[in-house]
């Protein structure tokens, strides 16, 4: 069996003031760093034995946390970066939306189909097919290994919703992951099995609102 732990990385400047980062970058803020350190004490009697990354700086950083002095090696994969949004990359949310014409709850319910490829995005399949060949091959690289994936908000979500078979249009049933929450997934046998997802059991206080 192969053991799959998803993170995402920790807040960000961005994250905290609520822009979107899509394929852009912000460093790790102070409770960023705090919420990965949060995760590492949870993951330290964990044997972890490779940790992929998606290559934005805020993912590489909380990966680098995460490993600790451990000597686990780091993989980059440019699969695992988050979703590209175009125009709305770098503004706050609320203006960026309305560049699209809709409000920011509608955009990210419905994603799967509000084509931000229009506004210089990514199309919704090329996202989910790059998420899901990553995880493919993650796990055909990795029998009977534990590995840590640490992604961002859409990305996690996509490797989530592909792990559980689900058809497109529940795409809302994976719920919302906050930065440095932690989801486990067991493949075996052709089969991935969903243990949890989001689970923020190691910090200690309520984790931040932003997306």
């Amino acid at each position: 069996m192969t053991k799959i732990y998803i993170t995402r990385h920790g807040e960000t400047q961005f994250n905290a003031e609520v822009k979107a980062q899509g394929w852009v970058d912000s460093p790790l803020t102070s409770v960023g760093v705090e919420n990965a350190e949060a995760l590492k004490r949870r993951l330290d009697n964990v044997d972890i034995d490779v940790i992929y990354t998606s290559p934005l700086g805020r993912a590489k950083t909380t990966a680098e946390i995460l490993r600790g002095n451990r000597p686990i090696q780091i993989i980059q994969d440019d699969r695992l970066k988050e979703y590209r949004y175009g125009i709305i990359d770098g503004k706050p949310y609320e203006e960026g939306t309305k560049l699209l014409g809709m409000d920011i709850m509608y955009f990210f319910r419905n994603i799967y189909k509000v084509k931000p490829e229009l506004y210089g995005g990514e199309s919704f399949d090329c996202f989910f097919t790059r998420v899901s060949d990553a995880l493919k091959d993650i796990v055909r690289d990795n029998p009977d290994k534990t590995v840590l994936i640490v992604s961002h908000a859409v990305s996690s979500k996509g490797l989530i919703h592909f792990a559980s078979g689900n058809p497109i249009d529940q795409w809302m049933s994976i719920p919302k992951l906050f930065q440095a929450s932690l989801t486990e997934i067991n493949y075996e046998n052709g089969k991935f099995d969903i243990i949890s997802i989001g689970d923020t059991s190691h910090f200690t206080a309520e984790p931040s609102p932003q997306p």
